[in-house]
């Protein structure tokens, strides 16, 4: 009886339907992982490779259709709660035919105002400028939610969340880029804390490597010899 149990066990978990919480969606500029517990993306993927060309577009922030209503958040969320809708694939990377996909809404995060305008776009900014020097660029932009050290000598992982949807903010944003030229591949990587910036911080103290931000996401990155 115990091994026909076991057996039963068995066939029952792989045969059983699974849950779903994560949904992986393919649009026109960039490849999106989203995550239903903390409604944000748990990764975005896109690939640069120039050249940039300025847009005119004015979009409008929508919902994303594709994801259950349960899941999905709308522009309500972020209206009053004093933080930005801050786009994790950015629409000046996005060809005019395909960049408003960067206003739907699972491609973005809650971010502090000032933190979006300033520090961000400089990021933002800086990764476009490295296509001066690099054919070709893969990027991966990700929020994360990292413990802070209390005053009982612990570490806690504490967030707010905003919304009816309960949308939660991330501590931090970061960024893993491969930039690909004739004699190989180069790897940058950012982490940056969602806060207000300090004046005129330079983007380099924010360089991490690519092992840690791999240990602090739970995401293992492709080789760099694989792009």
């Amino acid at each position: 009886m115990k091994t026909q149990i076991i057996l039963f066990l068995t066939t029952l978990a792989f045969s059983a339907p699974t849950p779903q919480g994560q949904f992986l969606r393919d649009r026109q500029g960039y490849l999106i992982h989203f995550d239903a517990r903390t409604k944000n993306a748990c990764w975005v993927y896109e690939k640069l490779s120039g050249p940039i060309v300025q847009k005119k577009t004015r979009v409008r922030f929508v919902e994303d259709l594709s994801i259950p209503a349960l899941f999905r958040t709308s522009n309500n969320d972020f209206r009053y709660s004093g933080f930005d809708r801050g786009h994790l694939c950015p629409f000046a990377d996005l060809p005019e035919d395909s960049a408003k996909e960067s206003h739907i809404l699972s491609n973005i995060s809650p971010q502090v105002p000032s933190f979006n305008r300033g520090l961000w776009l400089r990021l933002e900014n800086h990764v476009r400028s490295l296509l001066g020097q690099y054919k070709e660029l893969h990027i991966y932009t990700f929020p994360l939610y990292l413990p802070e050290p209390s005053p009982d000598g612990k570490r806690y992982v504490r967030y707010q969340v905003i919304g009816q949807s309960a949308i939660a903010v991330p501590t931090h944003f970061a960024k893993a880029i491969f930039a690909k030229a004739e004699e190989g591949v180069e790897v940058f990587a950012y982490l940056l804390p969602n806060r207000e910036p300090g004046e005129s911080v330079p983007l380099e103290n924010y360089r991490t490597n690519l092992q840690s931000l791999e240990a602090l996401s739970g995401l293992l990155f492709p080789s760099p010899d694989s792009f």
